[in-house]
């Protein structure tokens, strides 16, 4: 909602001015200027104020209308504008009668849409103080500053509303005083019970383009997110607009959003970083970046190799060549996981992370390996992306015969696991007596009939760090177990590990598992592994419709990157 001061002083001219132009003709264009800038869609009223004796005069010079930045509705409504007249002589400046005027859950459907969906801004430009109160002695808020007028009138509001007070076409000194008349409006302190976001103050407008560009980010669409009794807000990404806006950095907590409908919450957890998306409908959707979800007919995405629609999305936004020998070319790439998104705003908002994923990768063509090659398998988490993300570098993958035409192409398969299903065992080791975990644990293999033999227990020193280092014999090539540090969920688990290292030495069907670094304290703890089966954590995801396949298609493969658009962060040199 713009609002007009039309109180006698706005026919003054502003000091300064080139053109001997005065401050209601030079407001009535900044309103034409601020127009241009509020996004298609948002719903606008134009009102004006001005007050007399007891009375205050709030009139509509335009009803709310929903703006579609076409220049013939522009047309239109500046002609209302235009056609305000300045209130006659003698009246005065109730600023804070205005507003709160305008917040009354009484005047909504005089100043407000009836039903829309997003947050509320008050722009209000006005030339003088508040002088009202000490004229009317009698007055509904006699006695009172006009700060705290204002602050009890958002506060009352049924809901948030953001205000901005322009001070506009005023010599440095008058500019001065009317601030200096609200300036405890700054104190952030005022806007915590309830929380409301704080009124913003502005000076030194003396042109239309003043005035707009002083308001250029008030017009845009936000999100307030509150923890702490604090309240800060994201603005919202506009359709077409090349950067996203992003928030500060957040500790891991639960924050409650509003703005855009019916609150919601948002639980963030160590590492989260989330893309929400707003409804047309109202509330916010967790987003996926448009690089690695099914974009039909986006040509810029052609390259990005994906799995097909389904429960589970598979992408490859990165993929590059590796390392080249004389002999062997190694492939590169990054893999994110996505589950279909809500299509309901959710009430509380989670980033979706599979509790544990496992990827199968394969040649496209149903071949072994080359026999002169020993191909390998390197998948890393990756931290600071939106969906989840594994570096995969598939080493010695195929022999080098001079071009990139010939590689042959993977094919990689993705497992989401939300759960666990029985472990095959679960061994109990003392940290203080490694050795006779050790005998326990390969003699309750041996009485329950397992193909897996604990082959050795260790402390091991990796840089500056110790690691508990676990060696395993598993019954043979391809029937590959996973091991996990008790609790997958760190409910029961003593030792919560920062790093994890699980290596697989398949020729020999052999596997390493390392889970560090160690602190002091779980050296005289005594832990719990679970022994997993990796062909049942496959079969939990496969009923659960947590899988993914892709192949990369039929053509030469090729080097491409989109890794900015998971991170939300343009590429460096």
């Amino acid at each position: 909602t713009l609002v007009l001061d039309i109180t006698p002083t706005m026919q003054e001219k502003i000091a300064g001015s080139m053109t001997g132009a005065t401050r209601i003709s030079e407001a009535k264009k900044g309103f034409e200027a601020v127009l241009k800038q509020i996004p298609n869609n948002t719903w606008i009223t134009i009102v004006c104020f001005s007050g007399k004796g007891r009375k205050i005069a709030v009139e509509q010079i335009c009803a709310p209308f929903q703006n579609d930045r076409t220049s013939d509705q522009l047309s239109e409504k500046m002609k209302l504008v235009n056609a305000v007249e300045l209130a006659p002589n003698g009246t005065n400046t109730p600023l804070a009668g205005a507003v709160r005027k305008l917040l009354s859950p009484g005047q909504n459907k005089d100043f407000w849409p009836a039903k829309f969906s997003g947050t509320k801004t008050l722009i209000l430009l006005t030339d003088g103080e508040d002088n009202w109160a000490e004229n009317e002695k009698d007055n509904a808020y006699s006695g009172k500053d006009p700060d705290k007028v204002i602050v009890e009138a958002l506060k009352d509001a049924p809901e948030d509303v953001e205000i901005h007070i322009v001070f506009f076409g005023l010599e440095s000194k008058e500019g001065t005083d009317n601030y200096n008349q609200l300036k405890a409006l700054k104190n952030d302190d005022l806007y915590l019970d309830p929380i409301r976001t704080p009124v913003q103050l502005h000076t030194g407008a003396k042109t239309s383009q003043d005035f707009a560009n002083q308001l250029k980010n008030a017009v845009l669409p936000r999100v307030n997110y509150i923890n702490a009794k604090r309240q800060k807000e994201l603005r919202v990404t506009l359709q077409g607009q090349a950067i996203y806006g992003t928030s500060e950095a957040l500790e891991p907590a639960v924050y409650n959003l509003f703005g855009l409908g019916s609150p919601q919450k948002l639980e963030l957890f160590a590492g989260d970083r989330v893309l929400l998306r707003a409804r047309s409908a109202g509330g916010l959707l967790l987003s996926i970046p448009a690089a690695v979800y099914d974009l039909p007919g986006r040509p810029e995405y052609e390259r990005l190799v994906r799995s097909p629609a389904g429960p589970l999305h598979l992408s490859i936004p990165k993929f590059s060549f590796g390392k080249e020998t004389t002999t062997s070319r190694d492939l590169a790439m990054l893999a994110t996981l996505e589950q279909q998104p809500d299509t309901k705003a959710q009430l509380l908002l989670q980033a979706p992370r599979p509790l544990f994923a496992w990827f199968d990768v394969n040649y496209a063509d149903g071949q072994p390996a080359n026999a002169t090659l020993s191909p390998r398998v390197r998948i890393e988490n990756r931290a600071g992306t939106i969906s989840p993300t594994w570096s995969v570098d598939l080493v010695d993958w195929d022999r080098n015969r001079g071009g990139t035409e010939t590689i042959r192409k993977p094919t990689i398969e993705a497992f989401w696991l939300d759960g666990v299903p029985l472990p095959l065992t679960t061994y109990t080791v003392d940290m203080k007596n490694l050795a006779e975990s050790k005998a326990n644990a390969r003699k309750q293999a041996s009485d329950r009939g397992q193909a897996v033999d604990l082959v050795d227990l260790a402390i091991e020193t990796i840089g500056p760090s110790k690691y508990l280092t676990v060696r395993l014999q598993y019954a043979k090539p391809g029937e590959f177990v996973f091991l996990r540090p008790g609790g997958w969920n760190h409910k029961d688990a003593k030792l919560v590990t920062l790093r994890e290292q699980h290596s697989y030495y398949d020729t020999h069907a052999r596997y390493t598992a390392r889970f560090g670094p160690l602190a002091p304290d779980d050296f005289g703890s005594t832990q719990k592994l679970e022994l997993f089966s990796v062909a049942a954590l496959r079969d939990h995801a496969r009923k659960a419709d947590k899988t993914a396949k892709l192949t990369f298609p039929d053509r030469p493969l090729e080097v491409y990157d989109y890794s900015n658009k998971i991170t939300l962060t343009e590429p460096k040199e």
